[in-house]
C-alpha cells in the first residue's frame, strides 16, 4: 500500500512544498486575559475552529477549539448554578477553555509530515511555530481540502 501512495501524483506534490508554503498566516488569535462571551454572535472567533492562544510577547500558549467551547458549555449547562450566568451573557475565560498541550509543527516541515501528525492524532489543526515559541501560522484539515481541490494554485 505505501507504493501506490508514492507513485501517485498527489504524494509527489506534498512532498515538494513545506508547510510554510500551505499554512494561513493572517490569524485571528486570542490572549490569556481574553472572555469568550458565549451568546454574542457577532464576536470572530464563533466563525472559526481553532484559535490558537498568544501571550503578550506573541507566543503560542494554547489554543481554544469549537469542540472544546460547546464541551465547555454543555457541562455549564448542566450545572444549575451555571445555567442563568449562561442565560445572562456569561462568559468564560480563555485560560478555562483552552488546551494547554498543543503539538506544534515547524514552518520548515514537509506537508507530509504535518498531514500524518493529523491523521494519526486526529488533530484538526497544527499550529506552526518558530524555534523560540512564536506563532507564524496555522495549517488545517481545511487547507489539505484547498490543497486537492485547487491544486498548486492554493500556494502562495
Amino acid at each position: 500500500m505505501e507504493d501506490k501512495k508514492k507513485k501517485g501524483s498527489g504524494w509527489e506534490l506534498l512532498s515538494r512544498f513545506r508547510v510554510r508554503d500551505l499554512m494561513t498566516e493572517k490569524l485571528v488569535t486570542l490572549s490569556v486575559a481574553d472572555q469568550l462571551r458565549l451568546w454574542d454572535e457577532n464576536e470572530a472567533w464563533r466563525r472559526l475552529r481553532h484559535i490558537p492562544v498568544v501571550d503578550s510577547a506573541g507566543k503560542l500558549v494554547g489554543m481554544v477549539s469549537h469542540r472544546d467551547l460547546m464541551n465547555k458549555t454543555a457541562s455549564a449547562l448542566l450545572r444549575p448554578n451555571q445555567r442563568a450566568h449562561f442565560e445572562q451573557g456569561f462568559s468564560i475565560p480563555v485560560v478555562e477553555a483552552m488546551r494547554k498541550d498543543v503539538v506544534t509543527i515547524s514552518p520548515d516541515a514537509g506537508l507530509i509530515e504535518a498531514a500524518h501528525l493529523m491523521f494519526d492524532n486526529e488533530f484538526g489543526a497544527l499550529p506552526v511555530v518558530d524555534i523560540q515559541g512564536a506563532l507564524l501560522g496555522i495549517i488545517t484539515e481545511a487547507d489539505f481540502v484547498e490543497l486537492v481541490h485547487f491544486g498548486e494554485d492554493c500556494f502562495k
